[in-house]
Parts: structure tokens; sequence; C-alpha cells
């Protein structure tokens, strides 16, 4: 009970209450240059509009991908090896998602 003083460490309790909270030294100075240092940091762009231009002319151009093979992977039944590789993958302890369904029910339910 610490409201009995049966459960507090007074040495403990002396030490911190000796420490005390000092108030930051900034001036206006330090925060006018903390403001430049990010302004400089984020306020210009990395690469000039010449630059992207130029890494864009060089670049290759994107691979298409096969759209018929990938709808029709996308538009398959789900497999039941598909469902229990995931169910494999799951790590117990995690917390339940919106259908409230806990990881350790779908591993038991194999």
């Amino acid at each position: 009970d610490i409201e009995s003083g049966n459960n507090v460490n007074w040495e403990r309790f002396k030490k911190l209450k000796g420490t005390e909270n000092k108030t930051s030294t900034l001036d206006a100075f330090d925060m006018k240059n903390f403001c430049k240092f990010f302004k400089d940091l984020y306020g210009k762009p990395t690469l000039t509009q010449q630059a992207i231009e130029e890494l864009n002319k060089n670049a290759p151009p994107p691979k298409k991908a096969d759209s018929d093979a990938s709808q029709e992977a996308l538009d398959a039944d789900i497999s039941r090896s598909e469902i229990t590789e995931a169910i494999s993958n799951l790590k117990k302890g995690k917390a339940v998602s919106e259908d409230l369904i806990a990881n350790e029910f779908l591993i038991s339910s194999g």
C-alpha cells in the first residue's frame, strides 16, 4: 500500500524529489537556426527539373504485365493449399481484426 508507506522506497523517492526539471535553455537564436536547418534540408528539391527529365529519357520503358494472365490469376478460386499456407504463416498472440477471429482459432481449426 503506497498510502500506508509500506511499498515506497523512501531513499529512491528522496533522490527523485531532489532532481528538478530544468527549463530549456534554447533561445530565439537557437530556434531560428533550427528552423533554417529544416528549411534547407527539406525546402529545396534534391534534383533539378532538368536532371529529372534526363533520368526519364535514359530510363528503360516500364514492363507491361500480361494483363490476361494476371486477371486470370485474380479471378481463379482460392485453393485449399493457398489457405493452408496462409494459416501456417499466421503468428500467435496477435490482436484480432475486424472479423474478430483470433489467429489461434484458425491455426487450431487446421
